[in-house]
């Protein structure tokens, strides 16, 4: 009898330390699980505003350059000088336009803020952009635009 008492003491006190194991490891693991749910949660939510944002990526974006798009590669043969401006413009409108960078220079994309990941960019492409037509024109206008930052105001 008294090995039997001995046994459901034991038995109470062991259940008793199972319980509250038991409990310790459900509410650790609930915390676990939420706390990745948060991560994970917060992942993609960096990870969805990162690539709706990360036009740069995406080809039928104007923010995209091609790995073969460099400032040496000129596809308009004619170059700026005094009197070809109409016949300048129409060929570098055309360049541009097919390689989706003309929004830089009509003013439909606007400087982004800095700081921000389009920034960086907007940045680049302006800079490409800007190197482009820089490429076509004679030393003399050249060396006048040589200091202008935004494609627009070129």
């Amino acid at each position: 009898m008294v090995s039997e008492r001995v046994n459901l003491a034991l038995l109470s006190m062991f259940s008793s330390f199972h319980l509250a194991f038991l409990l310790v490891l459900v509410s650790v693991f609930s915390f676990s699980f939420s706390f990745w749910s948060i991560m994970v949660a917060e992942t993609n939510t960096k990870s969805d505003s990162k690539t709706s944002s990360d036009d740069s990526q995406n080809p039928s974006s104007p923010y995209y350059l091609h790995l073969g798009e460099n400032p040496r590669m000129v596809l308009i043969n004619v170059q700026l000088d005094a009197g070809n401006y109409h016949t300048w413009s129409w060929g570098m409108k055309r360049v541009l336009l097919s390689k989706n960078k003309h929004k830089f220079v009509d003013g439909s994309i606007h400087v982004t803020q800095s700081g921000l990941f389009l920034h960086e960019v907007w940045e680049r492409c302006n800079m490409m952009v800007i190197s482009c037509i820089t490429k076509t024109v004679n030393t003399q206008i050249a060396q006048s635009i040589v200091y202008i930052e935004n494609a627009r105001e070129l």
